[in-house]
């Protein structure tokens, strides 16, 4: 994972076309435990250095595109 460059993007079938075979898709996951650590430190660098996060995709709330 690179923190520098997020991505929100809609689940849906145009951004995984994989949706809607068995798993959905899923290459991989991280364990919960990690997934909020990520979480966090995610939230950190958005809040303390946003310049620093490259924004990609559709889904940022109240960002236009």
């Amino acid at each position: 994972m690179d923190l520098r460059r997020l991505a929100a993007v809609p689940v849906t079938s145009e951004w995984f076309p994989r949706l809607d075979q068995p798993g959905g898709g899923v290459q991989g996951h991280i364990p919960k435990k990690q997934q909020q650590l990520y979480l966090q430190v995610v939230e950190d660098l958005l809040t303390r250095r946003p310049e620093l996060i490259e924004r990609l995709g559709p889904g940022w709330p109240g960002e236009r595109r």
